[in-house]
């Protein structure tokens, strides 16, 4: 799949999955030929497709971080994949989830990063409360409370993504990418994630 003008990252899965789909529909058709053809057709599928665990795992999170699927499809999908393989289903999306998990640590302490180059944001002039100013002075306490209000704030996204619903499918004209640049004040580390992922432009 390839597209100029609209993001295609997040769909290649579902086109792999259509084709599943319909192959498997095909072993239950009344005409012989069709049955025969849908086989030999799902073998080159297996070679091809068949073992995830071979697969870019990119291609399942950017479909984690499409608000229509989340990364529950992700575990949904694969079930149908594999049916009958709890395990493989099991080990499959305990790797999208640990990637997706690792990419949003790395995304945070790039944000940390850049919060504690700057001047720290606690206010040392009011004197009506405790004076914490030579703690504050120290910048091994700076960074440690800059990152703990930090964390407190971003390491909820995830998680928060992961619990709301699933945008409803209205129309087949989606803009993911506008959708994560209106909630870039929401999900600040999991928008810049989506903006790269997705191999686009998301102006947040």
């Amino acid at each position: 799949m390839s597209g100029t003008l609209y993001v295609t990252a997040n769909m290649h899965y579902h086109e792999i999955l259509g084709v599943l789909a319909s192959l498997l529909e095909w072993t239950h058709e009344d005409d012989i030929n069709i049955v025969l053809m849908g086989d030999q057709m799902r073998k080159k599928f297996d070679k091809y497709y068949g073992d995830f665990g071979k697969t870019n795992v990119m291609v399942l999170v950017a479909v984690a971080l499409d608000p229509r699927y989340k990364i529950r499809f992700v575990k949904f999908s694969l079930r149908k994949i594999y049916p009958l393989d709890f395990k493989k289903v099991e080990e499959l999306y305990a790797k999208v989830f640990e990637v997706l998990n690792e990419l949003y640590y790395h995304y945070s302490n790039v944000s940390l990063m850049g919060k504690n180059d700057g001047s720290s944001s606690f206010n040392t002039n009011d004197n009506d409360g405790q004076n914490f100013d030579g703690v504050v002075k120290n910048k091994q306490m700076r960074k440690i409370y800059d990152e703990f209000y930090e964390n407190e704030v971003e390491k909820s996204e995830l998680k928060e993504d992961h619990d709301a619903p699933p945008e409803k499918m209205n129309n087949e004209t989606f803009d993911i990418l506008k959708w994560w640049r209106d909630k870039c004040t929401t999900y600040k580390l999991l928008a810049s994630m989506a903006k790269d992922i997705l191999v686009a432009k998301c102006a947040c």
